[in-house]
């Protein structure tokens, strides 16, 4: 932990994590070595204390920010007890939603954040996509661009715009990238439901998909880059001019899953 003083920097020494951070790390330790899966029980809490050697009240400290984190939940009942989960982008949202709440952060950065970020998910994208990918990315046109542009299903048109996203995202190929941005984008999703998007629009929207994917497919990455920066900043135009309090409104924490 550092602290600036003046125009200089002081180390301060780092506090020793408590022992339910150690006992929940020990645990995730267990479940990725035992390759245990989403849905397989831990053991029961008497066996746990034992072999932690701890007490049952940092035991259950663990488990609870281990739920809190979503790599487990715990089942109710005389058969019930800890049982494995597996952390999503949501969690990660959330935590990005509680930092921007609390220093200031408005819906613009968002925004702001996917121009910057998306163009290099497509760019590796045309890199890496397999066939699978692009036909996923293909389907998520199709629909976008014909019964929902026709019907004017304004939340199912949200959430199919965010699903292409997050397939670009997830077929640059890269883990981490593909996590942040999802998060990012389930970020917007939030507030996105609250825009007003005519059938026009929406084919509109389709359109540059569908240009992403040619440049995707086409394995051309500076072309995918320059396809997701123009529909992004067409986007970002569409907002700053029908939605610009949107734009300026806070972002609001919401707890992940509970």
């Amino acid at each position: 932990m550092e602290r600036a003083i003046g125009q200089g920097v002081v180390t301060a020494t780092p506090k020793p994590p408590k022992a339910a951070v150690l006992v929940a790390q020990q645990i995730v330790d267990e479940i990725v070595g035992n390759g245990l899966d989403p849905g397989e029980m831990l053991p029961r809490e008497k066996e746990m204390i034992a072999q932690y050697a701890v007490g049952r009240a940092t035991l259950r400290e663990a488990l609870r920010l281990l739920e809190l984190e979503g790599a487990l939940s715990i089942r109710p009942g005389p058969h019930g007890g800890p049982m494995v989960g597996r952390p999503t982008a949501r969690h990660l949202a959330s935590t990005f939603a509680l930092v921007l709440q609390l220093t200031g952060g408005k819906f613009r950065s968002i925004v702001e954040c996917r121009i910057l970020i998306e163009p290099v998910a497509a760019a590796e994208a045309a890199r890496q996509a397999t066939r699978e990918e692009i036909a996923l990315m293909r389907e998520s046109v199709r629909r976008l661009g014909g019964d929902l542009a026709q019907s004017g299903a304004r939340v199912d048109g949200v959430a199919e715009t965010m699903n292409f996203h997050d397939l670009v995202a997830w077929a640059s190929g890269n883990t981490l990238l593909a996590l942040v941005l999802s998060a990012v984008n389930h970020l917007y999703q939030r507030s996105a439901l609250l825009i007003q998007s005519p059938p026009v629009r929406t084919k509109r929207v389709a359109h540059h998909h569908d240009e992403i994917v040619d440049a995707i497919e086409a394995g051309d990455p500076e072309a995918a880059a320059k396809s997701m920066t123009k529909h992004l900043q067409a986007h970002s135009r569409f907002l700053e001019k029908e939605y610009p309090q949107l734009l300026d409104t806070p972002v609001r924490w919401e707890l992940s899953g509970f």
